[in-house]
């Protein structure tokens, strides 16, 4: 009983290869989310700093803010607007990071997956090697 060695190193590689695959899509789907994240927190910080002129126009318009002026409604609105900012900022953040956990999840996923293979493929050829020695062993009363 011959033991095809080729055949290991063959499904050995190709377990690699689609490792070192599944580990390139991964980490190009983490770059790219993590990028998209920045990109729309960033995006938020610039809208609310373009808003704030405006914003602060309305309530000069009406008398509401400037030098000696303490208006309950424009503070009100300042808690109010910054506050939605905040959370806002927060809660895109706080998201990203979560999928950033589920990326790095996934490579965990893929790691653990390749050493799986990696060490089922080795019990079948250490269990091919026994059986090939057993056979031996059956054989060597026959040839003394």
């Amino acid at each position: 009983m011959a033991i095809d060695a080729g055949r290991y190193t063959k499904q050995r590689s190709s377990i690699n290869e689609e490792h070192l695959s599944k580990q390139a899509a991964n980490t190009r789907g983490r770059f790219l989310s993590q990028q998209r994240g920045n990109r729309g927190t960033s995006d938020a910080k610039r809208s609310y700093g373009r808003s704030h002129e405006p914003f602060m126009g309305q309530y000069a318009k009406r008398g509401l803010t400037g030098g000696g002026v303490r208006s309950g409604a424009f503070q009100k609105a300042l808690r109010q607007r910054t506050g939605d900012n905040v959370r806002n900022v927060g809660r895109m953040a706080s998201d990203q990071a979560a999928e950033q956990r589920s990326y790095d999840v996934q490579g965990a996923n893929i790691d653990r997956y390749r050493k799986d293979a990696l060490r089922s493929l080795e019990e079948k050829r250490q269990q091919e090697i026994s059986l090939a020695a057993l056979s031996l062993q059956a054989l060597k009363p026959l040839y003394g």
